[in-house]
C-alpha cells in the first residue's frame, strides 16, 4: 500500500487490514482531518462503497464487541476516533485465518483509522474518560445477520479484568 498526501496506508500482519494515518490541517481557526476518499481507497483496491454510518458515546471501561454481520450482509468497516482514545481490536473469522487477532490503539490525537474487510469480527475498549467512534461499513445493518463472538474467546489479552458490557455481548458465543 502507498503513501499519499491526506493518508498513509500501513499494512498489519493480517494482511487484508490495514491501520490507515491521515493528514491533519491546523490553522487558527482548528484542526481538519478527512477520514476518507473514495478515489483513493480504490486506488489501493479497499472496498469502500460505505452504505451505513454511525457513531457511538461510550465512557472508561466500556467495552463494545466483538460483532459482525454473516453473510451475505458482511461488509467492511472503517473506524476512526472524533474524540477519546481506544483499543481497537478485530479478529478473524474466516476459515483459513480463524482466530488470528490485531489489535491498536486509535485516538483523537494519534490520528488514525482502522480498515477491517469483511471475515473480521470487531470491538473496542474505551481507555479515556470517554470516546466517540465513528464507524463506517459497506452493507446496512441486518438484523438476521447480527452476530458476534465473546470478548474472551480468542486468547486476546484485554488489559482490563470486568469491562462495561452490554448484555448482548455479555452472552455472545465463544469462537470455537
Amino acid at each position: 500500500m502507498a503513501e499519499n498526501k491526506q493518508f498513509n496506508f500501513i499494512k498489519t500482519h493480517l494482511n487484508d487490514v490495514f491501520v490507515i494515518e491521515k493528514s491533519k490541517f491546523k490553522d487558527n481557526r482548528g484542526d481538519f482531518i478527512k477520514t476518507f476518499n473514495a478515489d483513493v481507497f480504490k486506488n489501493e483496491n479497499l472496498e469502500s462503497e460505505f452504505k451505513e454510518s454511525y457513531y457511538s458515546f461510550s465512557h472508561r471501561n466500556v467495552l463494545r464487541g466483538m460483532h459482525y454481520q454473516k453473510a451475505p450482509h458482511g461488509h467492511a468497516k472503517l473506524i476512526s476516533v472524533i474524540e477519546g482514545k481506544i483499543l481497537d481490536v478485530c479478529v478473524s473469522v474466516k476459515k483459513a485465518t480463524k482466530g488470528q487477532y490485531f489489535s491498536v490503539e486509535l485516538s483523537k490525537n494519534n490520528n488514525k483509522s482502522l480498515y477491517i474487510p469483511n471475515g473480521y469480527a470487531h470491538g473496542f475498549l474505551v481507555l479515556s474518560r470517554y470516546a466517540i467512534v465513528l464507524n463506517q461499513m459497506t452493507s446496512v445493518f441486518n438484523l438476521e445477520s447480527d452476530t458476534g463472538i465473546h470478548y474472551k474467546s480468542f486468547g486476546y489479552k484485554w488489559p482490563i479484568k470486568n469491562p462495561i458490557l452490554s448484555n448482548k455481548d455479555k452472552n455472545l458465543i465463544y469462537l470455537k
